[in-house]
């Protein structure tokens, strides 16, 4: 994995998902944004191998917490969440080429 570039990536989408310039994509007057990192985390559980899946997993989930306004639920949620998806990812590959 290359991390600098990553880490890029991750500054570029946490000023992204703190400005302004997100509710250009927001849907009806309720201002119903995406969730950028959501999108991301889930990109790269399923791109990434095992152990760089988890560790991508929690980073996103902490750039999440810089950029919002609590810090700690974000950085357990997303790591959880991308921990998960990295092991059913390698269940459903291992079922796809037993067959």
């Amino acid at each position: 994995m290359r991390w600098l570039r990553f880490t890029f990536l991750m500054v570029f989408v946490a000023i992204l998902q703190s400005s302004a310039a997100i509710n250009v994509f927001a849907l009806t007057d309720m201002r119903i944004r995406p969730n950028i990192f959501l999108i991301l985390l889930v990109y790269f559980a399923i791109n990434c191998d095992g152990y760089n899946a988890i560790i991508t997993s929690f980073a996103i989930g902490f750039a999440a917490d810089i950029a919002g306004a609590v810090m700690g639920p974000h950085i357990i949620s997303y790591g959880l969440i991308g921990t998960s998806v990295a092991y059913v990812r390698k269940i459903i590959l291992l079922k796809k080429t037993n067959q």
